[in-house]
Order: structure tokens, then sequence, then C-alpha cells
């Protein structure tokens, strides 16, 4: 079983973009196909810094390969026979994009509309949040295996400094070779980290009005007193105090009150994030298994227990499906979940919040 892949976008123009058979390239076109995307990239760099007096990315990172994200992070760090073993196809090369700079980014792929890149003509761009998902039409010399290449642009946060996404924009749009390998799209970790900060801090309380300290309308789930997002972890809820400073309760529960993202900073620090869903401070080789599914799975097992483990899992499957992940990606997923914690198929494994809380308070 391969990994599902994008790299279908359509264009206003009714063209499509079509996913490219690496497989069946041959050594030396392959090879000609890698350095092609990273060429277009050059020239649509230096075409961009030439109009608006600054590059999209520092040479550096374009030559480090630090600008791409999901499997194309390791594409042109693997040879043709490592990475077509696992991923025959290719879908959309991600490129990740300064999110200051989205609006000339904008105008600039407006402006490219019918130029050629490294010999790539440029045939548009269909919109997607905050993606852009741009299409090529490349040279013949690839065909029938490629025709309509899409490369994405992802709007991130970038290191001002040195002109390249953040770490933080790296690691929240990585897929890692450790799941590739095991045919583990990067979605699973990604999805998988707010699931533990949900259970890891799950307290008991009512969530009320910041202004009339009321329960609100719409009680959610759970009240956690930090969560993590594609963006970090921050303190998502806070103990409503009064002016004593002494909690403040509700129908006999704390009360709790939802902050902004502007009251509670957010967190991107990876050594901080560790720390705080698995309580100690991780060791290089731990935090490399941040990194991937795999490897978080491999942390869950050391540092969390049973308990939260089979919540965590419940939660995972709901969450995936909620996100609208593809079903037999989502199935392979909570697989590999279930083969490293057979538990988690117990009858008690769907235990609800009031009773999970219960447990935890009662050690």
């Amino acid at each position: 079983m391969n990994l599902l892949e994008g790299g279908n976008a359509r264009l206003p123009s009714g063209e499509q973009a079509q996913k490219v058979d690496l497989v069946n390239l041959s050594d030396k076109q392959y090879e000609a196909f890698k350095t092609n995307i990273v060429n277009v990239i050059i020239e649509m760099n230096n075409a961009f810094n030439k109009e608006y007096g600054h590059p999209l990315f520092s040479s550096e990172a374009i030559k480090e390969r630090r600008i791409f994200a999901g499997s194309a992070s390791v594409f042109f760090r693997k040879s043709k026979e490592e990475y077509t073993n696992f991923k025959p196809t290719m879908g959309d090369i991600d490129v990740q994009v300064n999110k200051a700079d989205m609006k000339i980014i904008k105008e600039f792929l407006d402006k490219s509309v019918g130029k050629e890149f490294a010999g790539w003509k440029y045939l548009g761009y269909s919109k997607v949040a905050l993606v852009y998902c741009n299409v090529f039409k490349v040279n013949e010399e690839y065909n029938p295996q490629a025709t309509n290449v899409q490369i994405d642009f992802n709007f991130v946060k970038f290191n001002q400094e040195e002109n390249r996404p953040s770490t933080f924009s790296q690691f929240a749009h990585n897929s890692d070779w450790e799941d590739i390998k095991q045919n583990i799209k990067g979605v699973a970790k990604n999805a998988l980290l707010p699931i533990i900060y949900n259970v890891v801090y799950a307290t008991p309380g009512i969530l009320v009005s910041k202004k009339t300290h009321k329960p609100t309308k719409n009680q959610p789930d759970d009240i956690h007193t930090k969560s993590y997002g594609y963006n970090g972890s921050r303190e998502k809820y806070q103990p409503v105090k009064d002016e004593e400073g002494n909690q403040v309760y509700v129908d006999g529960k704390p009360a709790y009150k939802e902050m902004s993202t502007e009251e509670t900073p957010l967190n991107t620090d990876l050594n901080s994030i560790f720390e705080e869903m698995f309580g100690k401070k991780p060791t290089p080789e731990e935090l490399k298994k941040l990194w991937n599914y795999i490897g978080v799975l491999d942390l869950i097992e050391k540092y969390l227990n049973k308990d939260q483990i089979k919540l965590i899992y419940t939660r995972f499957g709901k969450s995936l499906d909620e996100m609208g992940v593809d079903k037999e990606v989502s199935a392979l997923i909570l697989k590999k979940f279930k083969e490293r914690f057979s538990y988690v198929g117990e009858t008690n494994e769907k235990m609800n919040f009031s009773k999970y809380v219960k447990m935890m308070l009662q050690g």
C-alpha cells in the first residue's frame, strides 16, 4: 500500500495538475526533474527579488532545501531507489513562503501567469486557505510521466533574519522519513499532538463568559488549560479569580475563561513543547522522535499512563474524522496506534471525560 497523494489542483482556466509518475522516470530524468524544480524556485526567487527588492527566501535556505515541507523535504535528500520504493508517485510539492509577504506574493503570481521559469510555463494558481496551489506545464522531456506539476506555496511564519521558514514552521508541516517508510502521512503527527495536550491538561471545570462569569451556551467537552495547534502551544483556558485572588466556582465547579492568542502568547520552542507534554526536558534523541508519528508513539508509551493513552486513542480517531482525513489514511494511522497499544480496543476505551477526570483526581 502506498501513500495517497494530492496534486490535483484545478485552475479557473480548466487546466489541472497531474500526479508525477516518479518510478517510471528514467534515472537521468529523475535527477533532472529534481534539479528542474529547484531551478524553477531559484528563477521565481530572482524575479520576485527584482520586482519587490527582496527575495522570497535566502539562497542558503534554497541550497539547504529548508524551504520545502511535507514529503518534499525528504524527496530532495533520497535517491530514486529509496524514495520511490515507498512513494512511486508525487502529488504536490510543498514550498513554505513568508506569511508576511502574502499580499505581494499574490500580486507577483498574478503577474507571472504565462511566464516561464527554468523552462516550465506558469499556468496559474488556485487558493485553498493559506495555500496557493501553483500549476506549471513542464518540459516535454518529462512526458508522459510528468505534465502539469503542482508546486504549493504554503504561507508560514519566517525567521526574518535568515529569511527562511522558522524551525517550528518546518516542524509543523513536515513529513518524516520514518513515517513515510511505514506509509504514514504527516497529518498523523500533527493531528496527534493537540490530542495529547487535550488529555494531559484535562481538568474539571465550567467555561464562563469573561464579562458576566455566567456559563457559556456551548460548553466544551472538557477544560484543558493548555492547547496546541499549527501555530504553537498556549494557555487556552485560565481559572477565573475573585478580587482576593480566590478561585471562582459556578454550580459547584471551578470556573474558567477562554483566552485569546493576544492574551496568551504562542510557544513555538520545541524543547518547551516537549516538556509541556511529557513533564521532562528532552534528550537530543527524544527531541528527534517528536518530528514523526512513530517517534511520538514511543514517547507516549514512555511518559503517559494507560488510561491517558486510551483516551488519546478515542479522541484522536474522532479528531481525524472531524478533520475530514481520508478514511484509508485515517485507518492506517489508527492501526499503527493500536499495534503499539493493543489494549486501546478494550471495552472501557470509551471512557467519558468525567470518569477520566475522576480517575485522574483519585490518582
